[in-house]
């Protein structure tokens, strides 16, 4: 279906229409004013409308079907060119390898696996269960081993299974501090206390001894055991920001078609958000897809902190930081102004398991 809109004007609007209707043209539609008319035709039968000799005016208001995607395409070609080509190179990067991620918790293992698979950076990988195969075969230790793509992340799961032989003679231990603290509270399971509640340690001093004195004379050795809780102190500086922006969905009263391009909804090639979305057309290996669904225009929205505000986002911080029931007590030292936000820097005190061990030489 291939047809144009024409706008015929002129004083002799009348005779051409005559004339028109003498050449057997099929009129879609219609719409006659004074020293005007507005008609749908063929393709086809628009030479035919040519030939006739007329003083009026006709001008091609629209056209439908190919013939209008045609159009579209010639005229916007540097973009479809460019669109194309788009699509082309983010459809190679997609696979590409760019980051690569191992979980595991055995660091030779991991350190290999790293650097084994650093070498695949920025290629793709054809076949990934020869190169697991491959693996598996040089490291008799990994007991599984699992390669998985996901986008441009290489995710490399394993598990470990060397065996080390145990150790008969069991290592004996003191408890120490883990860092500089005022002591609050022991719980001593083993071993011969040697700190008081709120005496001042430094990283490294003995609070439950693993050797046992009868005065000055050494009884026995334990494996020490225990738990320490102490006051430590923390200067951190927190940065908050004197605004804020935010979005806001406004809806259109639209369900329409729109492209997801790398995870941004795109109409009439403004961004736009959608709701109740469906899928038409998408493809897992490439950033992009075809949905419908309701259409919200975004719109940024910008906030200024009032000084209770930023205040309270500053306790905020520190509480998701330290865990609130673990603060003492917290003093700001200095606030001042720097790029937009204000900055503060805190004296913390707070309770922590000061619990560390060391081997009885």
């Amino acid at each position: 279906m291939n047809r144009y809109k024409i706008l015929i004007e002129g004083s002799t609007t009348s005779y051409f229409f005559n004339e028109l209707l003498k050449l057997n043209i099929n009129i879609y539609y219609i719409d006659k004013k004074y020293k005007k008319i507005t008609l749908i035709i063929d393709k086809k039968d628009y030479k035919k409308l040519l030939s006739i000799k007329t003083s009026c005016k006709i001008k091609i208001l629209n056209k439908y079907g190919f013939i209008k995607y045609k159009m579209l395409v010639e005229t916007y070609n540097y973009i479809t060119i460019f669109f194309i080509t788009s699509i082309l190179i983010l459809f190679y990067i997609s696979n590409l390898i760019l980051n690569i991620k191992v979980y595991g918790n055995n660091k030779y293992a991991n350190k290999y696996l790293y650097s084994h698979f650093n070498k695949y950076k920025y290629k793709i990988i054809d076949n990934k269960e020869n190169l697991k195969n491959e693996i598996l075969k040089d490291n008799k230790n990994l007991s599984y081993l699992e390669i998985k793509k996901n986008g441009t992340l290489l995710k490399v799961f394993y598990k470990y299974s060397k065996k080390y032989k145990t150790n008969k003679s069991k290592t004996l231990h003191d408890v120490v501090a883990l860092k500089d603290a005022i002591v609050l509270k022991i719980e001593s399971e083993e071993g011969e206390v040697q700190a008081k509640k709120y005496d001042y340690v430094k990283k490294g001093d003995i609070l439950i001894s693993g050797i046992i004195k009868n005065k000055d004379e050494e009884v026995k050795r334990v494996d020490a055991k225990g738990k320490v809780i102490g006051e430590v102190w923390y200067k951190v500086k927190i940065s908050v920001p004197k605004n804020y922006s935010s979005k806001r969905y406004i809806s259109l009263n639209k369900r329409r078609i729109f492209i997801n391009f790398l995870n941004k909804k795109y109409y009439n090639f403004k961004e736009v958000s959608s709701f109740n979305t469906n899928k038409i057309i998408t493809n897992t290996l490439f950033p992009i897809y075809i949905g419908i669904g309701d259409l919200h225009k975004i719109k940024y929205v910008n906030k200024n902190y009032k000084i209770k505000e930023i205040d309270k986002k500053k306790d905020e911080i520190i509480e998701n930081k330290f865990k609130k029931d673990n603060i003492i007590d917290k003093k700001v030292l200095k606030k001042y102004d720097y790029d937009s936000k204000i900055v503060y820097v805190v004296f913390i005190r707070i309770k922590e398991d000061i619990t560390s061990y060391k081997e009885i030489k």
